[in-house]
């Protein structure tokens, strides 16, 4: 197993341990101040709402953490992918 190769499975085991983290330390309950359920959710603040209880602000603020860390995993799998492709087709020359 060369240099690369290690720092590859290294990096991924780090990321799916830091997905994992986030996943089990986010609290998934309902919030009492976001309505009764999750289809309460308005899209945008109405006069009777606050901001809080947009779905905007469930997204980005309640959940922005673990969409961060998905975000970052997505992305090294297209970078992963094209390297692997790279890879390929500089052993059939």
């Amino acid at each position: 197993m060369n240099r690369k190769t290690a720092l590859g499975i290294a990096l991924g085991i780090a990321m799916v341990v830091m997905l994992g983290g986030m996943v089990l330390s986010t609290n998934w309950a309902e919030d009492t101040n976001m309505g009764d359920s999750p289809t309460d959710i308005p899209f945008s603040p109405s006069p009777g709402h606050d901001f809080k209880d947009t779905l905007n602000y469930a997204v980005f603020e309640t959940y922005g953490p673990v969409l961060i860390v998905v975000t970052m995993l997505l992305f090294g799998a297209i970078i992963g992918a094209a390297a692997i492709s790279k890879e390929d087709v500089e052993e059939e020359k």
